[in-house]
Order: C-alpha cells, then sequence, then structure tokens
C-alpha cells in the first residue's frame, strides 16, 4: 500500500510493516500510475509502474518505467524501461509479467525484469477496437475478432507459444462483426468475456477454461464489467457479480469461476460506489463467498453490512467493521482484509479480520 509518501509491505498476518520503498528513488517526474504483484510466496515480486511525460513529434505522451521489488523484503531486483506497459490483474500469476507495447506482446521475467519472448499481435486483434490482454495461471490471453471470426488467443507464459480457442457464434444470429468482448474475470485458468452488440441489446458471458478449451454460457450476465477496475487490473477473480445487485427481494447473482456455479444470494444489496472496485466486493472464504459492501434496508438505516453468502443462497450479516464508510474485502494469507474508504481524499484503513 502506499503511505507517506512510500510503497510499503505488510504483513499479512499481524499488520505490521515489512518494509518501505521510497518513492523518491524513482526518477524525477515519473509518477506512479499502477501497481501489480505475483502473490505473497517467496520468490513472489511487486512490479511498480511509473510514467514519465514525454515530447514526441506527435504531442505529448507518457512514457513507462517499470520497477521490480522483492515482495518479501522490498529490495529492488531491476528497472526495465523499454517502453512496456503492464498487463493483467493486480494479483498475477507467477509465470510472469505481461505487458504490452504497442503491436507486441511480451512476458518478463519476474526476477530479471527481461523478456522471456515478444510476440506480434494477431492480425486479428489489431482490428478489435479495444485490445485487452489478460492473464491466466500459466500465460497470457486475449481476444482477436476480425469479420465472421473470434478467438481467445492463449499464450505459454515460458515459451510464448499461441493456441487459439475458437468463441461460438450467438444462438440467435446476430453477426459476430457487432460484437464486442470484454474481459470481466480471470481464475486459475478460466476467464470471463462479456459479449455485447454495437447495435444490438445481444449479451452474453462466456467462461473460457484456457486449459481444456471448454467453453460455458453463463444464463443472466447483467453488466459485471467496470471499465475502470479493468484498467487498474482490478478486475474480480474467483467470484464475478453478474448484477447491480439493488433488488434484495429478488437476489443477487454470483458466478463461481473455477466450479462454473451460479449462486442466487438471497437478500442482499450492494453499495455500488466507483471507489470500491468489482474486485474487492466480493472475496472467497473457505466454503463462503463475503462481502463488506452490502447495504441493509429502511429499518436498518441502511446502514453498511458485512454479509457471508453459503453455497445455497443463504446470507447472514452483521455490521461492516467500517462503521458507516464502505468496505472493500479481499481474502490474504493468514486473515481476511477489510478496506474501509474514508472519504475521497483520506484514503483506506486496513483491518485484519480472523
Amino acid at each position: 500500500m502506499y503511505n507517506d509518501g512510500a510503497l510499503v509491505g505488510y504483513d499479512g498476518t499481524s499488520g505490521q510493516p515489512r518494509w518501505r520503498f521510497p518513492l523518491q528513488l524513482l526518477p524525477n517526474g515519473c509518477g506512479v500510475d499502477d501497481t501489480r504483484s505475483t502473490g505473497t510466496a517467496p520468490g513472489a515480486v511487486v512490479v511498480v509502474q511509473c510514467l514519465r511525460r514525454v515530447d514526441w513529434l506527435h504531442g505529448d505522451s507518457k512514457d513507462p518505467l517499470l520497477v521490480g521489488l522483492d515482495a518479501m523484503t522490498g529490495q529492488v531486483l531491476w528497472a526495465n524501461d523499454q517502453h512496456w506497459f503492464m498487463q493483467g490483474r493486480a494479483v498475477l500469476s507467477p509465470a510472469g509479467v505481461p505487458v504490452l507495447r504497442g503491436d507486441d506482446l511480451a512476458m518478463l521475467d519476474t526476477r530479471t525484469g527481461l523478456p522471456r519472448w515478444v510476440r506480434p499481435l494477431s492480425e486479428d486483434a489489431r482490428c478489435t477496437r479495444d485490445q485487452q490482454v489478460g492473464s491466466v495461471e500459466r500465460g497470457v490471453v486475449y481476444v482477436a475478432s476480425c469479420g465472421d471470426t473470434a478467438a481467445v488467443h492463449v499464450l505459454d507464459g515460458q515459451t510464448g507459444d499461441d493456441r487459439t480457442i475458437q468463441l461460438p457464434p450467438p444462438t440467435d444470429g446476430t453477426p459476430t462483426d457487432d460484437l464486442s468482448y470484454e474481459l470481466a474475470a480471470t481464475d486459475a485458468d478460466v476467464v470471463a468475456f462479456l459479449v455485447q452488440g454495437y447495435r444490438t441489446d445481444y449479451r452474453a458471458l462466456l467462461a473460457v477454461r484456457t486449459g481444456s478449451g471448454d467453453i460455458a454460457t453463463v444464463r443472466h450476465p447483467g453488466y459485471p464489467v467496470d471499465v475502470a477496475s479493468f484498467r487498474s487490473g482490478q478486475y474480480p477473480g474467483p467470484v464475478l457479480q453478474l448484477d447491480d445487485g439493488v433488488k434484495p427481494e429478488d437476489f443477487t447473482n454470483l458466478y463461481l469461476m473455477a466450479r462454473n456455479l451460479t449462486i442466487h444470494a438471497r437478500g442482499v444489496r450492494i453499495y455500488q460506489a466507483a471507489d470500491v472496485s468489482t474486485r474487492q466486493r466480493w472475496a472467497v472464504v473457505g466454503d463462503h463467498i463475503v462481502t463488506a459492501a452490502a447495504m441493509g434496508n429502511r429499518d436498518q438505516n441502511y446502514a453498511h453490512l458485512l454479509v457471508t453468502v453459503s453455497a445455497d443462497g443463504t446470507t447472514s450479516q452483521r455490521p461492516s467493521p467500517c462503521g458507516r464508510d464502505t468496505g472493500g474485502i479481499v481474502a490474504a494469507p493468514g486473515s481476511v482484509l477489510v478496506l474501509c474508504v474514508r472519504g475521497k481524499n483520506d484514503g483506506y484503513d486496513v483491518l485484519g479480520l480472523r
């Protein structure tokens, strides 16, 4: 987390600081733009991306610098100034750091920061309007759609070998060239795409198992994509909320990626706050799904709640530890972290639950 002009690594069990990386060590004028990590295991790396303003011939632009830190000690391991932009979730797989530079896709080695391989995006991908690159357990994924075909490209994290999985056309006859494919969530080897029509009301959610190539169509996907969360890598992992959760008299649909299972959580109203990313709205804790972004009804004075959902959709609730503030939730080794939003400019308080 960022605190008092430094990136600080905390112990997930005790909440005590482990290390500090002062941001003044970055080059002058290079503003922090993004931070991602490969986890908490020994050998894990935290990668900081800062942007330098560059005056190119065609106007101002921003040039990225990547710095790799040891996640356990904060030691600087490497710096890469080869103009790569980080891709994938905020918590990346140990396979490497996916990066994009123009039409070139690469995987950086986590311990050296050097490209393990570089591959050009497929020709079909170059006619996709907004290219999105995601990370899965052992590599990198993106959708290439052009004309009447669409396919998921899966690149091996170690070798860069490219394998394609053809996506099925809509069953209602909607032309493929009218569709957009937005990355909604990833978990292990599963990646979910929200498919929508540009000129039609077609909408579907496709869950693709990149290992086997199996594809599941999820019913009633709602609007699960949060563009701001995607850009920062904060899109969901194990659990994806499929609707806005504002009708507690019905239910909130929660999709478990690994199990290809939709749970109807009854009586849960979710507070839709822009300062809580989609990744932080739900967490899988043991056999349950937990949120700190729930809101009570009028009889409860619309209080913020901590809600636990069981596999059969039944729920239990208690007052949120954030009080009257919105909360996000993250499962960490040894504890569950609740992130309490303390106003627009006041940052977060992080509470550890066991």
